[in-house]
């Protein structure tokens, strides 16, 4: 009875939720473990369809699947953790403990060009263990990998709950009439913040998390190790062949040691691999979006047009720019 104490609830509700609550999660658990399963045998299949369609090198997409099974293996801790009375004991929570775990209707999932599958398992994990419906929007640009990803994870979770996630894989002007025949509660989006700004415009009464691009930066004084500092900088930049949110855009670096750590820079982005995104070794792959090559080579322009110099670099290489 010290769960009926501290929940707070008559000892009839309190069985009742707490043996669903159970049966749910080992439900989920089971699901989880046949995800990291699934996932793990289709790996290389993953990655490779990954690359071929974004132009992300393919160890990076290895690391990107990495990702999702560590997901999938905390979830399996966070249930076994909420299945164990003591962690009801121990929560802050006045009144019903699980109160932040309450579902809220359903949830529409946006996800990323840049991040297909980890975009959408970080959303449907936590939607699902709050038991909502999920409905899955990929980026129009990525349709066979994320296809391939949502297959893997929908049969897995049709099998064990007996219900269905929902995937809305159409081009973005279907889906905007689309959208006015679905009805949502809640919006969890990954993307650029034109799109997100759109989405609150469309919808602005609809709650949701917004995660979109960063202008990360680094600013430098003069009492660094320059050579690892160098090496941090080239790390942070094109890491994912610069493909994620949080990836270095600008770098203020104090005057009295610019010019050592320019020439540090250039001679390390001078030794980057770029070329066949299927190769291991390959940092910086092609990129595949005719709108983002046009764009780059106009930035590129008015650098030029204003009195900028490129050091190394800028140039395309057919669909690469040279580092």
């Amino acid at each position: 009875m010290i769960i009926k104490d501290i929940i707070g609830l008559k000892q009839l509700d309190t069985k009742v939720i707490i043996y669903e609550k159970v049966n749910y999660n080992t439900m989920l658990m089971e699901f989880f473990k046949n995800c990291i399963r699934d996932i793990n045998f289709s790996k290389e299949k993953l990655a490779v369809a990954q690359t071929k369609e974004t132009g992300k090198p393919i160890k990076y997409c290895f690391s990107e699947i990495e990702r999702c099974i560590i997901q999938f293996k905390e979830a399996i801790s966070y249930i076994t953790k909420i299945n164990n009375p003591t962690f009801i004991q121990e929560s802050n929570f006045s009144g019903v403990s699980d109160i932040s775990l309450m579902p809220i209707g359903t949830v529409l999932a946006i996800t990323t060009f840049s991040s297909p599958y980890s975009s959408f398992v970080h959303k449907l994990i936590p939607s699902i263990i709050t038991q909502n419906k999920f409905i899955f929007k990929p980026s129009p640009k990525v349709f066979n990998c994320s296809n391939l990803f949502f297959q893997i994870i929908n049969n897995n979770y049709l099998k064990i709950t007996k219900n269905s996630i929902f995937c809305l894989n159409f081009e973005d002007k279907i889906i905007e009439k689309i959208f006015t025949k679905i009805s949502f509660d809640y919006i969890m989006f990954t993307g650029t913040s034109r799109v997100a700004k759109l989405l609150k415009d469309r919808f602005p009464n609809i709650p949701g998390i917004y995660e979109t691009g960063s202008n990360a930066m680094a600013y430098i004084e003069d009492y660094y190790d320059l050579n690892k500092l160098g090496d941090i900088l080239i790390s942070n930049a094109f890491d994912q062949s610069g493909m994620r949110c949080v990836g270095l855009k600008n770098v203020f670096i104090n005057k009295k040691i610019s010019n050592t750590l320019v020439n540090i820079l250039v001679e390390k982005i001078k030794k980057l691999k770029y070329g066949n995104p299927l190769n291991n070794d390959t940092v910086v792959g092609p990129i595949y979006d005719r709108n983002q090559k046009e764009s780059l080579k106009k930035v590129l322009k008015k650098l030029k047009n204003n009195g900028y110099e490129v050091l190394y670099g800028g140039e395309f290489v057919n669909n690469i720019l040279k580092p």
